[in-house]
């Protein structure tokens, strides 16, 4: 019985000897998304609604969120942040940014609305793809790369507007200048 025993500590200590360090620890650099899906309908000129995430440290180490317009790695969404969340940062070139660290367990807000400018020449727009939320280790430089899933149907103001027979009432109309 001690033989066996003895025999199962040691399987036991190798197996935790081959695992590496990290699948035992919780990782120095992540985060959590929520929602991991944003879904914004039909946007237009005329209604394009923003929709919030919560950005959550779930790692070890402080993380920095940073919500810099040139820095943003999505030609359709505009980011941007709650100012009583975020610091103002002015970069060497004198661009200002908003910056915010967060320490592990600590979570910050993100607005995410669909970059328009991008798409006014655009007739219509069925995006399904991914949304890169701006986030770096504490050194400020390395990125932590995490997406999550964004859809909308872009449509130009002339495709909004549709007229019937059955909805279109004039009123009165006179034949011309003398009715």
């Amino acid at each position: 019985m001690k033989r066996r025993m003895l025999s199962i500590i040691c399987a036991l200590a190798l197996c935790l000897t081959l695992l590496p360090a990290t699948a035992l620890a919780a990782e120095e650099y992540d985060f959590t998304v929520d929602p991991e899906s944003l879904d914004f309908g039909t946007v237009s000129l005329v209604s394009n609604p923003s929709k919030t995430v919560t950005i959550t440290n779930t790692g070890t180490k402080n993380i920095i969120v940073r919500v810099k317009s040139a820095e943003n790695p999505n030609t359709y969404f505009v980011l941007s942040g709650n100012r009583t969340e975020y610091e103002l940062k002015t970069d060497e070139s004198g661009v200002g940014y908003f910056e915010a660290t967060v320490s592990p367990g600590s979570s910050v807000h993100m607005d995410v609305q669909v970059n328009y400018t991008k798409l006014t020449d655009t007739e219509s727009l069925d995006y399904d793809s991914t949304i890169t939320f701006p986030v770096y280790q504490d050194d400020g430089s390395t990125r932590i790369n995490k997406n999550i899933t964004a859809k909308f149907n872009w449509v130009t103001a002339k495709q909004e507007m549709t007229v019937s027979a059955d909805s279109l009432d004039l009123g009165t109309v006179g034949q011309g200048y003398d009715d």
